[in-house]
């Protein structure tokens, strides 16, 4: 329950979290947006939002930006400089970037001291997700009627508080022990079971501060060996599934 609640919460311990922010907490599922029901999921809202820009050919895409320029009073409007050497000039600008992001982009002039210091006090926890693909393998006959896995939906994760598995090498990363659980997205769990009998399926994991640090950015080459080893008790109830592919995000 506590790496649960600390992949809800976005950090690396229950201590870090305060309790107002907790009482704030509202989950969306990322199928539903409650003012607007009818656009079916966050991904279509935002292209709702974008439609406009996009038949006014204002929707610029591609264009990372490095400064903010606010020019002369004579001229007025402010500029945004991009790392491609490209400047956009409108009469004002509203910015709406992630915390390291906005660290990152240079303002011209200076934004007032108290602004800067209350960035640099701001904190973001890491969290990364974790896709494993799992494979349907063949069995036999007997296997076949002794198994009945085809309909999981999701891999509950309860470790003791042992260290590394027997065997175990005692630099194996410990990564995987910080997963709640994996579990099937949305959309799979909606699917037929049956569809995937002869083909793969993907787990969703979350991790969050050091063991997301270690994830983050990291092949397939290097995750699948580690989650394949230290969930090997767990992988052993699914004999008919094998993992493939460990892919985390980086953000």
């Amino acid at each position: 329950m506590q790496a649960y609640q600390c992949a809800v919460d976005g950090c690396a311990d229950l201590a870090e979290q305060g309790v107002q922010a907790y009482a704030n907490y509202d989950e969306g599922d990322g199928r539903n947006v409650a003012s607007q029901p009818q656009l079916g999921g966050f991904g279509a809202a935002m292209e709702a939002l974008a439609a406009p820009l996009r038949e006014a050919r204002a929707l610029q895409l591609g264009k990372a930006a490095s400064a903010v320029r606010w020019r002369e009073a004579g001229g007025g409007g402010v500029c945004v400089e991009c790392e491609d050497g490209s400047v956009l000039r409108a009469q004002a600008v509203c910015l709406a970037l992630p915390l390291l992001p906005l660290r990152a982009l240079r303002f011209e002039p200076e934004l007032p001291e108290r602004t800067r210091t209350a960035l640099s006090q701001q904190a973001l926890g890491q969290v990364e997700k974790v896709y494993v693909t799992l494979k349907r393998v063949a069995q036999s006959v007997d296997d076949e009627a002794e198994c009945d896995d085809d309909g999981f939906a999701s891999l509950q994760l309860l470790w003791t508080a042992s260290g590394a598995p027997a065997g175990a090498a005692h630099a194996q990363p410990r990564w995987p022990r910080r997963l709640y659980g994996l579990h099937q997205s949305a959309h799979e769990a909606r699917g037929d079971a049956a569809a995937h009998r002869d083909a793969t399926l993907t787990l969703v994991g979350w991790l969050t501060g050091k063991a997301a640090a270690e994830v983050s950015g990291r092949p397939s080459s290097e995750l699948l060996p580690e989650i394949a080893t230290e969930l090997a008790p767990f992988w052993a109830q699914l004999p008919r599934w094998a993992p493939i592919s460990c892919v985390a995000t980086c953000w």
